[in-house]
């Protein structure tokens, strides 16, 4: 009668232990294994990537309703001071750039919207070139809300200005 096997001491793998089993080829490598952690166990990276993605969402809903997106800058600004030196940080900047630079735009319109009734009339003449700066500001608030969110979602930080 042979003695039984001696138990295996597990070593330590990067592989989850129900994986150990299956043979190398079939375990993918200890990258692709995404650990889903509880909120509680949550870092504070996660913290701020929710945050950020608060703002997201606050300024794409300010697109139909733009008081939203004050609430949004305002988180941007408070996380900014955390985020420093992180990746996240480069999407609150780009947060608060997207909120002065939309309400830049709306400024503009609304002179050239005065200008243009005073000028040209209060018709379509007048009114025109500032709703052709405010569609303008929207298309652009537009691509810069949904470049921010694709890149958190990816988890890159926001390169190009």
């Amino acid at each position: 009668m042979t003695s039984p096997d001696p138990p295996r001491t597990r070593e330590r793998s990067a592989v989850p232990p129900q994986l150990d089993e299956l043979e190398p080829a079939a375990v993918a490598p200890a990258a692709d294994h995404a650990v889903e952690r509880t909120p509680a166990e949550a870092g504070p990276i996660d913290a701020l990537r929710s945050n950020a993605r608060v703002v997201y969402v606050l300024q794409a809903l300010a697109v139909v309703c733009g008081v939203t997106a004050i609430p949004g800058l305002l988180i941007a600004y408070a996380n900014r001071g955390s985020a420093r030196d992180t990746w996240l940080d480069s999407h609150y900047e780009w947060q608060v750039d997207t909120f002065w630079g939309m309400f830049w735009f709306w400024l503009v319109a609304f002179a050239v919207g005065a200008v243009g009734d005073y000028t040209l009339g209060k018709g379509l003449l007048g009114h025109g070139p500032a709703l052709l700066v405010a569609f303008a500001g929207i298309a652009w608030y537009i691509n810069r809300v949904v470049k921010g969110w694709s890149r958190l979602s990816d988890g890159d930080p926001v390169t190009d200005y």
